[in-house]
């Protein structure tokens, strides 16, 4: 159950309280149900509500009930293991009553907070338009005024990353995305932590931080062309919120070096890094002052965030800014270096402050029952640029800039304090010096799946994996049962370099026609292997495989291609590219593509040994077409040559182990056969049904359509395979057989089981034959 750890450890933060509360505040709580599978478009959220409800159980009926669920949940041979039992035995409540009573306690919470407080559009507008999945932030203006620039994920050709973008704030009109062509290709994604943009003094150029397939690097963009002008590669992790000199030859930033956040200057024109503050102190989002002598920046003291101030002409001389059990962020100087302003919790709740350095004054300039954050002065408006979190979305936002005088919440500081900078942990090897650690195994993975296909065949995979500490040694134990069929798999995995290595012991087994216990297959060998990445996306295995195979005819067929199904010994060496760019939604697959070519080599060094080659494709395109809409392509190919070539099946709906090549729907699983085979899967998923609630706690959901083309082709020029002397279907054919089909279906998600319903109709494209045929399998989609 999540959320229990959190209220062991109290884990409450003000983003998680404005994230909890912004969602009761706009009627946006999920069900209880749906936070079993976290399959919701904010996970951070349901987190956040998972901890509230455990909260609300402890505090109702204390901790020795969230006990005593998990005990009567953990007795497997206990029948009334059911949850409604359950809840109803500890809490006197059922599932839709403990979501009654938790909501209305969520509400006498937070609703009295909106008769104090004002949601950020009841006093301020969204300078730009956008859709309710919009979010904008990290905005600054340009330094000759009248335009800004700010992160988005706005939908951009079906898809949604963070992009910059260029607008007009008077107006709220976007003038240009500035990166479209290059997420994905020059980098993976914008870090979009702290403050993400800065843009330079003369106005040409805007900088952010790429996340790269290794690394980071800081990256300045053309705003005229939207051209990559330079690209710094930097050896500090968890690079981010970059912020230009006022005189434009320096970039500083913040990142991780040595188990160590610190901030970093990036000389542009040489490209040389200089690490700035050596300390055990997380360090954030650091801006220069007027004339570059000094930066102002967030460092964490005594679990809270506090402003600073570092001279670069003495790094020793730390000032310590701002004081108080609170957090301080997000700092921004202005008018002269007379004024701070900064987002500031002290409240409990992320408003704007302004603090006087003169007089050592902090006046609140907002107030709010959402957040703010990230206060930019405007100097020719005399504004504040700023974000602000409301219904789910950072927005961004604009206020004149007020009259302190006016202002009637004043809060003396305490004095400014000078704090020395601790070298002494500048090293990292100096930081833990400890005993060596112990090689231990501890549990990594225990999951297990099942899977069903129409013609009434389970498949179910239990899986259990050890690792240790560093994950740098694995032990992985895997088991399925195809139709009763029991197979095994044993690896051990050396992976503490970049090449990872594989030994496997295995033994499988499965049916090799039709699957209806016709012919058994079994296999049983060793294998070791080596994968080596090339990058995040691309990556090359490599394995040398030894097993026996062996086929058990049950006297039901007769063999008329015996050379497909003779006994042998097996030794095979197999090379494998696969690639790998799909991004996902919370339901699967989004956009992107995932690719796989594989090549096996066996050898007959005697004739008791098997000689054949196989190649096969798989290749996978994910194009999106909305918010939560795409086009799901697949391209299968399989191909065997030799004196022992090997046969491929197709036909039958679902992707399943034992049907890895060939699904088409409409027809049975295995339905056609040959040593060459290919299948071509097009299908539109879409939204169909998110939640209907029939009652309090009880809610049918998470149900997804699909329009579907099925294809498959098989050469079977000279192959008479096998005849059922009982009389079904023969596969007796000449040349190339194909079969097709064309139909409609749903998906139920149900966790970790998808339910599939299936409507198929024959087709050669010309004409229908037969009846509708439904299929029903539980599986994932490709």
């Amino acid at each position: 159950m999540e959320g229990h750890a959190e209220n062991e450890s109290e884990d409450w933060d003000t983003i998680g309280k404005m994230v909890l509360r912004d969602a009761v505040l706009n009627n946006q709580i999920y069900d209880i149900n749906q936070l079993e599978t976290f399959e919701v478009p904010n996970v951070y959220l349901a987190y956040k509500q998972s901890q509230s409800l455990i909260d609300f159980i402890v505090a109702k009926k204390g901790k020795k009930a969230i006990q005593e669920i998990f005990h009567q949940l953990g007795k497997e041979s206990d029948k009334s293991s059911n949850i409604d039992e359950v809840l109803k035995s500890v809490l006197n409540w059922d599932l839709a009553e403990l979501h009654e009573h938790w909501t209305i306690y969520l509400k006498k919470e937070f609703f009295p907070m909106i008769t104090i407080e004002p949601e950020p559009e009841d006093t301020f507008k969204p300078l730009i338009k956008g859709s309710v999945y919009d979010s904008d932030r990290g905005a600054v203006y340009s330094p000759s005024g009248g335009m800004m620039a700010f992160l988005s994920n706005r939908k951009l050709s079906h898809r949604r990353v963070d992009n910059i973008y260029l607008a007009k704030p008077d107006t709220g009109k976007i003038l240009k995305c500035l990166t479209k062509k290059f997420s994905g290709k020059k980098y993976e994604y914008i870090v979009d932590d702290g403050n993400p943009l800065s843009w330079s003094p003369d106005g040409d150029y805007i900088a952010f931080i790429g996340r790269k397939e290794v690394g980071h690097a800081v990256f300045l963009i053309d705003i005229r062309n939207k051209k990559i002008f330079k690209e710094f590669d930097v050896e500090p992790s968890r690079v981010s919120s970059p912020s230009f000199s006022p005189q434009g030859g320096d970039i500083v930033f913040t990142g991780y070096l040595n188990g160590q956040s610190d901030l970093f200057l990036l000389n542009i024109k040489t490209g040389s890094v200089r690490q700035i503050t050596y300390d055990q102190y997380i360090d954030e989002t650091p801006v220069y002052n007027s004339d570059g002598s000094a930066i102002y920046y967030s460092s964490e003291r005594n679990n809270h965030f506090k402003i600073f101030r570092i001279d670069l002409n003495n790094l020793q001389n730390q000032v310590q800014i701002t004081d108080g059990k609170w957090d301080d962020q997000s700092p921004f100087v202005c008018m002269d270096d007379k004024l701070l302003l900064y987002s500031s919790d002290r409240n409990s709740i992320f408003n704007l402050y302004c603090r006087d350095l003169v007089n050592n004054t902090a006046t609140r300039l907002t107030n709010t029952i959402g957040g703010y954050f990230s206060p930019v002065y405007v100097p020719d408006e005399k504004q504040i640029l700023f974000n602000g979190f409301h219904n789910s979305q950072f927005r961004l936002y604009n206020m004149d800039f007020p009259d302190l005088e006016t202002l009637q919440k004043n809060e003396e500081s305490p004095e400014i304090m000078q704090v020395g900078v601790a070298r002494e942990s500048a090293s990292g090897d100096e930081l833990i010096k400890g005993e060596k650690v112990k090689f231990k195994l501890f549990p990594d993975i225990l999951q297990g799946g099942i899977g069903y296909i129409s013609t009434g065949i389970f498949i179910t995979q239990s899986t259990i994996a050890f690792s240790d500490m560093f994950n740098d040694h694995q032990l992985f134990f895997t088991s399925y049962t195809f139709n009763r069929q029991q197979s095994y798999l044993f690896q051990y995995a050396y992976m503490k370099k970049r090449t990872d290595y594989f030994f496997d012991f295995y033994n499988l087994r499965s049916y090799e026609f039709g699957f209806d216990e016709s012919i058994e297959k079994t296999e049983f060998g060793t294998a070791i292997g080596l994968r080596y990445p090339w990058n995040r996306y691309k990556r090359i295995d490599l394995g040398f495989n030894f097993f026996k195979r062996k086929y058990t005819n049950e006297e039901r067929f007769v063999i008329n291609n015996p050379e497909f199904f003779e006994d042998r010994n097996v030794i095979q060496l197999e090379l494998s590219y696969i690639s790998d760019k799909t991004r996902f939604g919370y339901f699967g697959p989004l956009s992107g593509y995932r690719s796989n070519i594989t090549i096996q080599q066996s050898f007959g060094i005697t004739d008791s040994y098997a000689s054949f080659t196989n190649f096969f494709i798989d290749f996978r395109k994910y194009l999106q077409i909305g918010d939560r809409s795409l086009l799901a392509g697949r391209f299968s190919f399989a191909s065997s040559y030799g004196d022992q070539r090997e046969i491929f099946f197709i036909g039958g709906a679902g992707t399943i182990i034992a049907n890895p090549f060939g699904t088409i729907r409409g027809f049975d699983v295995g339905e056609i056969a040959g040593p060459s085979t290919l299948t071509l899967n097009l299908e539109l998923r879409f939204p169909l049904i998110d939640i209907i609630r029939f009652a309090p706690g009880i809610i049918l959901g998470g149900i997804r359509g699909k329009f579907f083309v099925d294809s498959g082709f098989a050469n079977i020029e000279d192959v008479n395979l096998i005849a059922d002397i009982e009389g079904s279907r023969l596969l007796n054919h000449d040349k190339i057989l194909n079969i097709s089909s064309i139909g409609a279906g749903f998906t139920w998600s149900l966790g970790w089981i998808n339910l599939n319903f299936d409507f198929a109709r024959v087709t050669d494209f010309e004409k229908f034959y037969g009846n509708t045929i439904f299929q029903f399998w539980i599986g994932k989609e490709f």
